[in-house]
């Protein structure tokens, strides 16, 4: 944590080409040089706990996600938005949480989007959070992010189209098609 604390004092807040790429070019965000930093904060207490840095690995033709080395990564997560509506989405990825939270925004639905990491802190910190709560899981080939979702017990939905998350379906299909799932899950969730 204190280590993760002067990363982010250091960091200037700023474009990066990782969010450029997911769709997302005039979003500021924490930066070190060439990584992105992703502050993860407990999900009951809000203190500080690490961060994930994105960067690009040049050699590889891709980008590296990687959790800052010895932090707890359990119960971890970043709230996108107030901690004080009464709906909140839980998503795995950074960028899954920018997109479900722009489809949000752009129906005026007032909710919060937290970003867990990983499915398995998903289920971990479910119980945790307060208020009404859904899942846009992962379509993962391996089913982890579905069954992790049903792990939950809470209402979900995820993209059609194997290995796709939400960035996915926002980037490839457009907003509309992110905004439609969670509609569709809503009003299921109401009936």
């Amino acid at each position: 944590a204190l280590q993760a604390d002067i990363t982010l004092r250091s960091a200037n807040m700023d474009t990066h080409p990782y969010l450029e790429m997911k769709g997302f070019p005039e979003q500021k965000a924490p930066v070190v040089g060439d990584k992105l930093i992703v502050p993860m904060r407990n999900v009951v207490t809000n203190k500080l706990q690490g961060y994930q840095s994105i960067r690009w690995l040049s050699e590889e033709r891709k980008y590296e996600k990687k959790m800052l080395t010895g932090m707890r990564a359990k119960n971890a997560v970043l709230y996108l938005g107030t901690r004080d509506f009464p709906e909140c989405w839980l998503v795995e990825g950074f960028a899954t949480g920018l997109s479900v939270r722009h489809a949000l925004r752009s129906v005026g639905v007032q909710s919060s989007v937290v970003v867990c990491f990983s499915a398995s802190n998903m289920i971990q910190v479910a119980d945790q959070i307060k208020g009404r709560k859904y899942i846009f899981a992962d379509n993962d080939a391996s089913k982890t992010g579905e069954k992790s979702a049903q792990a939950t017990g809470l209402p979900w939905t995820m993209a059609d189209e194997l290995s796709w998350d939400a960035n996915d379906l926002h980037t490839k299909r457009g907003l509309f098609h992110v905004v439609a799932k969670i509609m569709e899950l809503r009003v299921r969730e109401t009936l």
